[in-house]
């Protein structure tokens, strides 16, 4: 009995032990291989309330549910968590991935259509799962919408308005690579710079040394200081932290608005499919009606 015991205590203490080196592995896997985004920690105003404040008046006449926000909110934040190669730098629009991080966010938007219709019409599979995995997508989407006002120069340019190409054409290729963009350790913005750029993340250990890869390019920077300069604006610490946020809930009612809209105006759909679509995106009741629909 003793020995049992003993041996069963072991298991315990090892089950902790593997427990926190995971952990472990994958805190230092997010430092290493995932830039910050809009941060949602401690004091942090992140992902989360930009998408509360997007969602809190409805998108387009749609109403969606507390537990569809949540749905869109919990797959929005775990974007930063995607570790072991499925963190790309096209997901943040970090490292210049601006045409990639386009097309990304295109593809998306496409998708959670095709989820939610098939055939012409609302599959009765789609009650068992793709209402869900449309808010997922959808939720993946807004965060790398949301990451292009905080990681790139968008704001700095000198724009006040969303870049309205997002989610519907491909974005211009990034400066070539001999075109200086940042000076200063790859800190600080040249002035007057007249193309968009996004900054590169090489981990919290290097955060204010030069660029290893092109030191003429800008550093992401780190977000909860703003001691070595770098493009991001993800914590209100950071410089241009309000506008990029306040474009940032703009551009997430754009894209949501453009989702609607893809399934309203296909005239291959008959009204009631569209409403259908509709709702079991916002997650509502059979009984509901978005009036967003006309019916003839």
């Amino acid at each position: 009995m003793e020995m049992r015991t003993i041996l069963e205590s072991k298991k315990s203490i090892f089950r902790i032990i593997g427990k926190y080196f995971l952990l472990a592995l994958i805190f230092l896997s997010l430092q290493t291989n995932s830039a910050w985004s809009f941060a949602d920690l401690g004091p942090y105003d992140g992902h989360e309330s930009i998408t509360n404040e997007a969602f809190s008046s409805g998108i387009a006449g749609v109403d969606f549910s507390k537990g569809a926000i949540l749905q869109i909110i919990r797959i929005n934040k775990k974007a930063d968590k995607l570790i072991f190669g499925e963190g790309e730098q096209f997901q943040h629009f970090d490292d210049e991935f601006l045409i990639e991080g386009s097309l990304y966010v295109k593809y998306l938007r496409l998708s959670v259509k095709n989820l939610l219709i098939a055939g012409n019409e609302v599959s009765l599979d789609a009650y068992q799962f793709r209402g869900f995995r449309a808010r997922r997508v959808l939720g993946l989407a807004l965060h790398a919408i949301q990451d292009y006002y905080s990681h790139t120069n968008w704001v700095e340019a000198g724009n006040t308005q969303i870049n309205f190409d997002l989610g519907v054409n491909e974005l211009p290729p990034p400066a070539p690579s001999n075109i200086p963009l940042c000076t200063n350790d790859s800190n600080d913005l040249i002035a007057g710079l007249g193309v968009i750029t996004s900054g590169y993340w090489e981990g919290f250990g290097v955060a204010c040394a030069p660029l290893s890869s092109n030191q003429i390019k800008c550093r992401h920077g780190t977000p909860i200081t703003n001691n070595c300069g770098g493009l991001n604006k993800d914590t209100a610490v950071r410089p241009n932290y309000d506008t990029a946020r306040s474009l940032a809930v703009t551009a997430t009612q754009k894209f949501v608005e453009q989702v609607i809209n893809d399934i309203k105006n296909d005239p291959s759909l008959s009204a009631d499919v569209k409403n259908e679509a509709i709702r079991l995106l916002a997650d509502q009741p059979s009984s509901w009606n978005c009036g967003c629909v006309i019916y003839i």
